[in-house]
């Protein structure tokens, strides 16, 4: 409760002037505040000393009105507090010297103005805020009163003598608390000051035995950029130059192609791309690379020449694609051959799909294995089954069967690639005519062939050195089945469906042989498959060692091609 609302309950309880809510109110409170039950307490005692010594100081024969002494006791004590700045709140036992020392005052002005006139007396209590004292009672109205049953002025001293001692307990409990405070204040300002001097002393014995800082190193220069390479070339033969930023450098094998860089080959020029998943390009004589990329994915900007590619399976959404000046072939995993020219773009499958677009007017059409599709001006886009009018057998595309060849790097071969058994193996002279079922180490080559075609049969080969006779290590046997094979002049060793070349010997370096002996006389064997599709030819080593570079099937080269000559795309006859 508000101090000042529960000092005007008191004094209404003391007057006997409270209502029944007020007096609920305040009993109410006195109940649950101690506080409460103190202040009553103390203003009833000082109350009550208040009105006795009112009624010691009233005249003789003064009518004591009920109520009256009660009043005046309180009121003016609490005035008298106000007037002289005692605050709600104070201690009661402040209060009680603060009651005191106003009853000693009032005293003192009792006795100062008896001998007075009323009316400076009441004039000063006006100006005390006290009320005035009762006016005389005339002497025919006055009426004897007992004496005073005990002496005012000596209780009135007594009390005096109670409040001093109080006040001067009170001084003296402030006087040692005020030290004791002054006292701890002291003493934590001492253990504060000893702790930073310490702290202080010991970082200044860090820093005196700190040995001085390196001095800072420069930063080390960032590194360049990673620049990841596109592809390596695995073959370069004849002319052959990487192109790009106005420049043009002579190819080297082992390579690396960064980004933004192409390729050119010469007239006799040859080159094989290898990128990382071991997918390979081989570029023909005559071809020209704009630029070689990632652009989500392979990409190749052929600008002319023939380009034939084994294209490993790529991962989804990171197909290759092979830009021409007439269209797109987005390549996902396949063989193909792409031939470019001023005023066409050829396209063959051989193994896989692929995709190809025509750029004049964003038509596109899905060419499957053993399909070609053109784009040229005049002709329907449209994917037909390819004509099979070459087809080029690489060592690489041959599965080797049995211990006795073995694939072997060359560069001198028309791939970089050659099969070769070193073993010395003159069959035709210790097993003469043995059927070659019996024969148990072989390389069997895939490929497609249209049927009832005349294909003439070329070998490119290399008799290796050895200490008996040379004419006796020179010879190999291909053996086709499902064919009608026609050797002029000559019987096979091998059987009918097989034929014999035999004459690599009288060639310095590698050679092309048509059959039996390096005179063209009789021309080269012939070949006639019975169906379309894929076939299948074995090569036997007959007489070794010995070294085969390729086997080419032409329905065009109907001569022996030159020994530089690298295949169909070589632009040789």
């Amino acid at each position: 409760m508000d101090p000042e609302k529960l000092e005007d309950l008191i004094s209404g309880y003391l007057e006997d002037a409270l209502s029944p809510e007020e007096a609920e109110t305040l009993f109410r409170e006195l109940r649950e505040n101690p506080e409460a039950q103190r202040s009553l307490l103390l203003t009833s005692e000082i109350d009550a000393a208040l009105r006795d010594f009112e009624l010691s100081q009233a005249p003789a024969g003064a009518v004591n009105r009920p109520g009256t002494a009660r009043f005046r006791g309180s009121t003016a004590f609490r005035a008298a507090l106000r007037e002289r700045g005692v605050a709600r709140g104070t201690s009661w036992k402040t209060a009680v010297a603060a009651a005191g020392l106003v009853a000693a005052g009032t005293l003192l002005l009792a006795m100062l103005v008896s001998q007075s006139d009323p009316s400076e007396v009441n004039r000063a209590a006006r100006r005390t805020k006290a009320a005035p004292l009762p006016p005389p009672i005339p002497e025919d109205r006055a009426q004897p009163q007992d004496p005073p049953t005990r002496a005012p002025r000596e209780a009135t001293e007594a009390r005096l003598a109670e409040v001093r001692r109080a006040l001067e307990e009170e001084e003296e409990r402030r006087r040692r608390a005020e030290e004791t405070l002054q006292e701890d204040l002291r003493r934590k300002s001492e253990e504060e000051l000893g702790r930073l001097a310490r702290e202080f002393r010991q970082l200044q014995e860090r820093l005196a035995n700190r040995e001085p800082p390196e001095p800072a190193k420069p930063a080390a220069p960032s590194p360049p950029s990673t620049v990841v390479p596109v592809a390596q070339l695995e073959l370069v033969q004849g002319q052959v130059f990487v192109v790009g930023k106005g420049e043009k450098n002579s190819a080297k094998e082992g390579e690396l192609l960064l980004p933004g860089q192409g390729l050119e080959t010469g007239d006799a020029g040859r080159v094989v791309i290898l990128y990382a998943d071991k997918s390979r390009v081989e570029l023909a004589p005559g071809t020209l690379i704009r630029e070689l990329g990632d652009r989500a994915g392979k990409w190749v900007d052929l600008v002319q020449g023939t380009l034939r590619s084994e294209i490993q399976k790529q991962p989804p959404g990171r197909a290759m694609v092979i830009s021409t000046p007439h269209g797109e072939a987005t390549v996902l995993g396949t063989t193909l051959r792409i031939a470019v020219d001023a005023r066409s773009t050829l396209l063959e499958v051989t193994e896989g799909r692929v995709r190809l677009k025509r750029l004049s007017d964003g038509k596109a059409t899905e060419v499957t294995s053993g399909h070609t599709a053109l784009l040229a001006t005049g002709v329907e886009f449209a994917a037909r089954p390819t004509p099979i009018d070459e087809i080029f057998l690489a060592p690489q595309q041959g599965t080797r069967v049995g211990n006795e060849w073995r694939l072997t790097v060359d560069n001198k071969a028309s791939t970089g690639w050659a099969l070769e058994v070193p073993l010395d193996l003159p069959r035709s002279q210790t097993v003469p005519q043995t059927p070659l079922a019996k024969i148990p180490s072989y390389v069997s080559f895939k490929f497609r062939a249209d049927a009832n075609k005349e294909y003439f049969v070329w070998v490119r080969g290399l008799a290796l050195p050895t200490p008996r006779d040379p004419a006796l290590h020179d010879a190999v046997i291909l053996e086709v089945p499902r064919c009608r094979v026609t050797q002029p002049g000559f019987q096979s060793s091998g059987g009918p469906q097989s034929a014999e070349y035999n004459g690599f010997m009288d060639r310095q370096g590698y050679g092309w042989l048509g059959g039996w002996g390096a005179s063209d006389a009789s021309g080269p064997v012939s070949m006639r498959f019975l169906r379309s599709g894929e076939q299948t030819l074995r090569l036997y080593a007959w007489e070794a060692p010995i070294r085969i570079d390729a086997i080419w099937l032409s329905t065009t080269q109907k001569t022996r091609p030159a020994d530089d000559h690298r295949g169909p795309d070589s632009g040789k006859k």
